[in-house]
Parts: C-alpha cells; sequence; structure tokens
C-alpha cells in the first residue's frame, strides 16, 4: 500500500515539472519505443489501479472509446492484467479479469475477438456469443490514424501510446514530452513525461531497475462537466517487456471455427473492440 501511494505520490509531484525537453534526451525508454514503432514485442503488465467509479450507479468502463476493449460490467471497477503481442501485421491483445479475458488478435487484414476462461490448468477459447463461432472482421487501418493504436482498455492505450513518437500519434491526440529524469537508489530510476491540452494536464513516470521498465505511473488532472477539477491515477506494473514476439499467441485456437465477413462490412463502420 505504501508503495502504491508512493508511486502515485511521485507521479502527482511530476505535474510540477514545468519545462519539457526534446523527445530525443530521454534515454531507457528509447527502447522500448522503438519495439513499438517496429511493431515486434511481447508486453505483460497488471494495472494495479481499478478504475474511478463516477456515481453510484456506474457499472460500465466510462473510459470506452472507439477500438479499446470494453470492461465487462462485472468487474468495472475491479483490476485487471493483460498482454499485447506484436509481429509485423499480427497483433494480440488481452484483457484478463481474474481468468475471465477478453481477446481481440489481428492478421494482416483481418480481425477476430474473442474469450478466453481459465479453467484448472488450462484456458477455454469461446466467441463472443459463447459458441465455437468467430467472426473475422475486415481491418480498417484508418481508425488507427484517426484514434491511434489499442493495446487493450483506454488506460493502458493511452499510457503505452504516449510512448510513441509524435509522428506516430494521430492529429489531436495528446502528445507527450519529455521533462526530466532522475535516480531514486537501489538501481530505481524513472523518466518522467508530460502533456498538456485544453481538456487537461497529464504527467507520466517511466520506472525502470537497470535498464528493464517495471512501473508506469501517470496522474492527470481535467474539468468535469461542472467545471469542477479532477484528477486520476493509473499505475501499470510491467511483467514483461521485450523484443521476442510470443508468437503462440498470433493464431487462432484451433477449436475456434471462423466465420468470414471480411468482405461483407466494407465501407462500414465498426464499433467492435478490434483494430
Amino acid at each position: 500500500m505504501r508503495i502504491k501511494k508512493w508511486i502515485a505520490a511521485a507521479a502527482l509531484g511530476a505535474l510540477a515539472l514545468c519545462l519539457p525537453f526534446d523527445t530525443a534526451s530521454a534515454g531507457k525508454l528509447d527502447a522500448y519505443r522503438n519495439m513499438l514503432v517496429a511493431h515486434n514485442y511481447t508486453i505483460s503488465y497488471e494495472n494495479i489501479t481499478p478504475p474511478e467509479r463516477i456515481h453510484n450507479r456506474d457499472a460500465v468502463d466510462m473510459t470506452y472509446s472507439f477500438g479499446r476493449i470494453p470492461t465487462p460490467q462485472n468487474y468495472a471497477q475491479k483490476s485487471y492484467s493483460g498482454m499485447i503481442v506484436a509481429q509485423g501485421e499480427k497483433r494480440y491483445v488481452e484483457v484478463n479479469y481474474g481468468g475471465d479475458s477478453r481477446i481481440s488478435l489481428r492478421q494482416a487484414d483481418k480481425t477476430f475477438s474473442f474469450k478466453g476462461i481459465a479453467k484448472k490448468d488450462k484456458v477455454e477459447y469461446k466467441g463472443m456469443n459463447g459458441g465455437k463461432e468467430v467472426t473475422a472482421l475486415k481491418f480498417h487501418p484508418e481508425n488507427e490514424l484517426l484514434y491511434g493504436e489499442s493495446f487493450g482498455t483506454s488506460e493502458v492505450s493511452r499510457l503505452l501510446g504516449a510512448m510513441l513518437p509524435a509522428s506516430s500519434i494521430p492529429a489531436g491526440l495528446p502528445v507527450y514530452q519529455y521533462v526530466g529524469a532522475g535516480n531514486l537508489g537501489n538501481g530505481l530510476s524513472y523518466e518522467d513525461y508530460r502533456a498538456s491540452s485544453s481538456a487537461g494536464l497529464e504527467a507520466i513516470r517511466y520506472y525502470f531497475e537497470g535498464t528493464k521498465l517495471v512501473r508506469i505511473a501517470a496522474a492527470s488532472y481535467d474539468r468535469d462537466e461542472k467545471g469542477n477539477l479532477v484528477g486520476h491515477k493509473c499505475i501499470l506494473k510491467i511483467k514483461d517487456f521485450s523484443a521476442v514476439p510470443d508468437a503462440s499467441k498470433l493464431a487462432l485456437p484451433e477449436n475456434l471455427k471462423v466465420v468470414d465477413h471480411s468482405q461483407q462490412d466494407k465501407g462500414k463502420k465498426k464499433h467492435g473492440f478490434g483494430f
């Protein structure tokens, strides 16, 4: 508990940093940024700060946006873990709520959405309707140009997407600037980034043990509908972030049967969580 509070406080402290520097000034984060740009990586994480409840009747992910994996109602205020694997035009995105996973898989110009249910020592995969069928939909690259890459939930997509260079961020979305770095002792160091716009202000601190990225903490402020200043925080524990894609995740589970609708949705705007 003390560690969580300390990290959140450190991220809030980053909001006080004033002068942004060119992102090329950053050092340790560069290797991870390059993996994202090359679309060649395996990322495993745990979100240890569940989404804040906006009001007493809130039972959905209020931060849902196009292309992101929506939070099931039963897990709206709970922590979750996840995995993202990319290799070229293939990408696997999983969000796991205590053994109940939501998964999106892209293979070149097709996307698939399905579930993974943990049972004892194995995972049972099902289509979104609970059966064995999974629908193949056409991948629309224009969506990423407009909304950015999806790394799962809106929170995770924002914190990982902030690592990308400005040239990879869609027009109108915040660009995070490097504002400083420091050492915390015991081999732990950090790099700070910040973005501000008319909508609010956010600071992100990336923690390293040596050169290994181990944690991401963010603090943000924006205005609610009444104009009041509202603060938010998010902390990701990074379990793995490597340049070795887990190839086993980039193929559909053998028990699923594909129904191909990729030629039927041309020109249609899809609101599922494929990317």
